[in-house]
């Protein structure tokens, strides 16, 4: 990563398969970031055998139900899945999720 990669929060979702769950927010530096960190917390299986996997970039709290979503979010700022809320307390990940760069001049 450079110290111009910014994040970006993308929003999951399973459309043709309504007995998934309603989707799955993470916030990252790309589309492979997020799946690799949706990977890493174990999300991954949620979505096994989806018939469809749709991807949102650019997600913002309007954008989002705000009778089931909303109120179940982690904060969308930090570097990790937000929905469910597994990027703060209880269940967030112990290694350092904050990347520092190095100047590389």
């Amino acid at each position: 990563m450079k110290p111009t990669d910014k994040l970006e929060c993308y929003w999951i979702s399973f459309p043709r398969d309504p007995s998934f769950v309603l989707g799955i927010g993470v916030t990252a530096f790309s589309e492979e970031d997020a799946f690799n960190i949706i990977e890493e917390r174990g999300f991954d299986e949620w979505y096994r055998g989806a018939s469809e996997i749709k991807v949102e970039k650019g997600i913002r709290v309007e954008d989002l139900d705000q009778r089931n979503i909303v109120p179940n979010i982690g904060p969308m700022q930090l570097r990790g899945v937000w929905y469910p809320a597994a990027n703060v307390g209880y269940g967030a990940p112990k290694d350092n999720v904050y990347k520092t760069f190095k100047n590389e001049d």
